[in-house]
C-alpha cells in the first residue's frame, strides 16, 4: 500500500514545500547521510529528499488567532506536525483556535502559546522555554505529550506551573521539571511519567492504559482538590511522600509504602479490591482527617508499621497490626470513643510496638510477648 506523504504545499516552487508530514520511515546503511539541504540524516532516515520540518515563526501582529496566515512570518498558518517559533518581541499571544499537533515549541520571548480549552499534543520539545511560556490552565485545556523520543517538561514552562488536563502516550516516557499541578485530570496511556526531585498534585482523577507513574526518594505527590476522587494505577510503589487531601480509591493492585510517608487527611479511603502495603519498618501511615473517618475492611495487606492519628479519629471495620509506633496525637472524639475505635475488631501489637500519645484505643487489644523461661 502506498501512504499519502502529505507534503507541506503540494504543488509549490520552494524545496522546504516537499518536506512531508508523514513519519515515511526508511531503512539505514543505504550510504546517503544527507538529506537535499546538506543536513545529516537521522538514524533511521525519512524517506524522501528533505527530513526537517521547516519552521513557523509566530509574529502576532494581526490578532492573537493562530489560525490567522498574516499573523505568521510566512503568511501560512502551520499544518499540523511542524515546528514553530516565536519572534523575539511578537505583538500579541498565540491563541489555540482549535486541537493542534505540534512538533518543536522554541519561544524565548515574553508571549505566551495559549491552549484555550482546546487540545494541543506535542510531539517534540518544549525548547529555550522561558517562563509561563504555555498557557494550559484554563478550564478543558489539554496537553498530550506522544513523542517518537523521550520528552521533558520544563520547569516554569506552564503558567502557574499548571496543565488542566496532561495524557502521557509516548513509550520512551516524559520527565517532569520543577512543581506541576494538575487541576482535572491525568491519563497515563503509554510510557513511563517520571516525577523527579519534584511535587506531583493531582486534582482529578488518574486514568491508566499501559502508562505509569515513577517517582523517587526526593518526589512528592499530593491528591487533593475539592472533593477530589482520585484512583491511582494498578500496583503502585511510593518512592517519596504522598498526601492524599480527597478521598483514595483503591481500585485493584497494591499501593506499596517504602520508607516513606503516607498521609491522608481527606474522607474515608474506598477500596474495591485495591490494598495497602505500610509494611516497611521505615514507613509511617498518617491520619490528620479533620471529619472522622472509617477503614474499609480488609484495606491493609499485613501489618502497619508506624500509625499516627493526629485527626478527628479513626473507625476500624476489620483486625488492624501495627509493629512499631502507634502515635495517638489526637484527643478522644468523646467520653466512650477513643482516637482509634477498634468497634468489634481487635488491635495485634508486635512485639516491640510503642504506643504513644494523649489518645485512646477502645476495643479489643492484644499484644505479642515473648516469655524467656
Amino acid at each position: 500500500a502506498l501512504n499519502n506523504p502529505s507534503f507541506i504545499s503540494a504543488g509549490g516552487t520552494n524545496d522546504d514545500d516537499y518536506v512531508t508530514l508523514a513519519s515515511l520511515p526508511g531503512v539505514a546503511g543505504t550510504g546517503i547521510t544527507t538529506t537535499y539541504h546538506g543536513i545529516t540524516r537521522n538514524n533511521p532516515p525519512k524517506m524522501g529528499a528533505l527530513e526537517v520540518f521547516p519552521t513557523f515563526t509566530w509574529q502576532g501582529d494581526t490578532s492573537t488567532d493562530f489560525a490567522t496566515a498574516s499573523n505568521w512570518t510566512e503568511g501560512t498558518v502551520p499544518p499540523d506536525g511542524v515546528d514553530i517559533l516565536f519572534a523575539a518581541t511578537p505583538a500579541n499571544d498565540c491563541y489555540l483556535d482549535q486541537n493542534r499537533i505540534l512538533n518543536n515549541i522554541t519561544n524565548t520571548s515574553t508571549k505566551k502559546l495559549v491552549v484555550n480549552a482546546k487540545q494541543l499534543t506535542i510531539k517534540g520539545n518544549i525548547v529555550s522555554a522561558t517562563a509561563n511560556q504555555i498557557d494550559a490552565s484554563a478550564a478543558s485545556s489539554e496537553v498530550i505529550f506522544s513523542g517518537i523520543a523521550a520528552q521533558n517538561i520544563p520547569s516554569g514552562g506552564f503558567v502557574s506551573n499548571t496543565i488542566d488536563a496532561l495524557t502521557l502516550n509516548n513509550e520512551h516516557g516524559l520527565t517532569q521539571n520543577g512543581d506541576l499541578i494538575l487541576p482535572t485530570g491525568f491519563t497515563l496511556t503509554s510510557g513511563s511519567y517520571s516525577i523527579g526531585a519534584n511535587t506531583l498534585t493531582i486534582n482529578g482523577a488518574i486514568a491508566t492504559t499501559s502508562g505509569s507513574l515513577t517517582g523517587g526518594s526526593t518526589s512528592n505527590i499530593i491528591i487533593g482538590g475539592n472533593g477530589a476522587n482520585t484512583t491511582l494505577p494498578n500496583g503502585m510503589t511510593m518512592g517519596g511522600s504522598l498526601s492524599v487531601e480527597g478521598t483514595l480509591t483503591l481500585t485493584s493492585g497494591t499501593l506499596t509504602l517504602g520508607p516513606d510517608t503516607l498521609t491522608i487527611s481527606g474522607s474515608s479511603p474506598t477500596r474495591t479490591s485495591g490494598n495497602i502495603d505500610a509494611s516497611n519498618e521505615s514507613s509511617t501511615l498518617n491520619f490528620s482527617n479533620s471529619s472522622a473517618i472509617t477503614l474499609a475492611a480488609s484495606l491493609f495487606t499485613g501489618n502497619i508499621n508506624n500509625l499516627t492519628i493526629n485527626g478527628a479519629g479513626i473507625t476500624a471495620e476489620s483486625d488492624l497490626a501495627v509493629n512499631g509506633v502507634l502515635n495517638l496525637q489526637s484527643a478522644n472524639p468523646s467520653a466512650t470513643k477513643g482516637s482509634l475505635d477498634m468497634s468489634t475488631y481487635t488491635l495485634n501489637m508486635g512485639g516491640a510496638a510503642t504506643t504513644i500519645g494523649i489518645g485512646d484505643v477502645t476495643g479489643v487489644i492484644k499484644r505479642e510477648h515473648t516469655f524467656v523461661g
